[in-house]
């Protein structure tokens, strides 16, 4: 659901982005009435003038993302969990430059993520296919063997990375999933990012198994160059006569909930159609300003023409399967039999609108976007609340030894087993989920795009302080 407002964005000099960003809190975050009140406010001399204080005072934080995000922020008035824990782990704020290249899939450098599956064995773990990576051929599952000399292992990390991030221009050596030795030398640029990681189909069993990997549901023009791509992919496999699908969303972070919702519309059985999809719950405040407005919070299903009549779907999950591809387990589980295979999701029933804060017309260096949580969604059976993770039904090792729909994969061998009714407890990766985490705390990559996020596409101009 997106909100929509008329007025135009009113940008007062005396007004800093730091108070705004706390305004906009007190409208939109879902645990609102918990926030301390906001300072009062006048005008004297056409000068916008506070006139009393809270226990809350903006202008000592650091910054507009340490309002958002830092454990003496907002985050800190969200209800406490079953963990102990304050249930938002997730608002945040971004420059309008960084998010609007983060969520168009605008990025610049290699283009490929890296990961270690021992000590002395580093693996590509994705790639952006438009990348200068990508564009050469690399492939998810191929070893990195040395980068400018520096040969890539877990002792060699940080003068790996070092030697990475300070060059623009490298030289990799890689061993192919083929076996065969290949020197490439490439020079970091800007790319678009590509969400829909691989599509195929594989026959087991007497089953024709559709597979497609989504790394994310963000995208160009408020994710429309997504959702073209995803329409292709299920075109695609429902052009072959797919019995199965497995969806993997191992490293999808969410994005946009009117892609998830597409998505969703695209393999859902007809018999969903103009039934309930899910629902945003908002807090008090916007549910009253909203019922009052006409806005509707329901979300129906309108089937699109690509979807199966499927009856079951299996999705690879892990815990950075988050918020708006959680979302569209969720919203499937009502209407087909749901599966998951990887380990638990991330947990995150909730989101928010992308809110510009807009400061100056002409100097966009200035202006923000904050992420409140504005809002939790339920799904058909009103079902929610997963701040702990989805857990998977079946366990599997992310097997990054391997490319995308490999059926060797770890992951979707074990989705083939579970549709073709074989054994699924056994293990095919080299290397247990927890000594893969422990060998990759300190591993770090090129910044891929944002993870953990679920949000209405609306941009809501900044209200005045009248």
């Amino acid at each position: 659901m997106s909100c929509k407002k008329d007025n135009e964005a009113v940008t007062p000099d005396t007004v800093d982005v730091r108070d705004s960003a706390y305004y906009y809190s007190l409208v939109y975050y879902l645990w609102n009435e918990k926030l301390p009140d906001y300072a009062k406010w006048s005008v004297t001399n056409g000068d916008l003038i506070r006139s009393s204080e809270t226990t809350f005072k903006p202008q000592s934080f650091a910054n507009v993302d340490s309002i958002m995000s830092s454990s003496a922020g907002i985050r800190s008035y969200s209800d406490v969990g079953t963990s102990g824990k304050h249930l938002d782990r997730y608002s945040f704020a971004s420059s309008q430059t960084d998010w609007e290249n983060t969520s168009s899939g605008s990025n610049a450098g290699f283009g490929f993520r890296r990961g270690y599956i021992s000590s002395t064995d580093q693996r590509v773990v994705y790639v952006y296919k438009n990348s200068p990576i990508g564009l050469a051929g690399v492939q998810r599952g191929w070893q990195i063997l040395s980068v400018n000399g520096v040969q890539a292992t877990l002792a060699n990390e940080e003068a790996f990375y070092n030697s990475l991030n300070s060059n623009s221009t490298s030289t990799f050596v890689f061993k192919t999933n083929e076996g065969t030795e290949k020197t490439l030398t490439l020079t970091k640029a800007s790319y678009k990012a590509n969400f829909v990681q691989k599509d195929t189909v594989i026959s087991a069993g007497g089953l024709k198994i559709g597979y497609i990997a989504l790394s994310s549901f963000l995208g160009d023009n408020d994710g429309a160059d997504t959702e073209a791509e995803l329409e292709a992919a299920i075109s695609d496999l429902k052009s072959t006569g797919i019995t199965d699908l497995v969806i993997d969303l191992r490293y999808n972070g969410g994005g946009y909930t009117s892609v998830s919702e597409y998505f969703a519309n695209l393999v859902a059985p007809a018999s969903a159609k103009g039934k309930a999809m899910y629902s945003y719950k908002y807090n008090a405040l916007l549910t009253s300003e909203f019922k009052k407005a006409g806005y509707t919070t329901d979300i129906n299903f309108d089937t699109k023409s690509a979807n199966f009549n499927l009856t079951r779907i299996v999705f690879i999950t892990s815990e950075e399967t988050a918020s708006a591809s959680e979302l569209l387990i969720n919203n499937l589980k009502p209407y087909v039999d749901v599966t998951l295979v990887g380990s638990t999701t991330y947990g995150k029933p909730v989101g928010f609108p992308g809110i510009l804060i807009e400061m100056s017309k002409t100097d966009v260096t200035q202006n923000y976007y904050v992420f409140p949580i504005a809002f939790k969604t339920v799904n058909a059976n009103n079902e929610s609340d997963y701040f702990d993770g989805m857990t998977a039904n079946i366990s599997s090792v992310d097997d990054y030894s391997k490319d995308w729909g490999n059926p060797n994969e770890a992951c979707f061998n074990t989705a083939i087993s579970y549709l073709t009714g074989g054994s699924t407890t056994r293990q095919s990766a080299r290397v247990s989920s927890e000594k893969l985490k422990q060998l990759n705390l300190n591993t770090k990559n090129e910044k891929l795009g944002g993870i953990n996020e679920m949000i209405t596409t609306e941009k809501i101009p900044v209200l005045p302080f009248k």
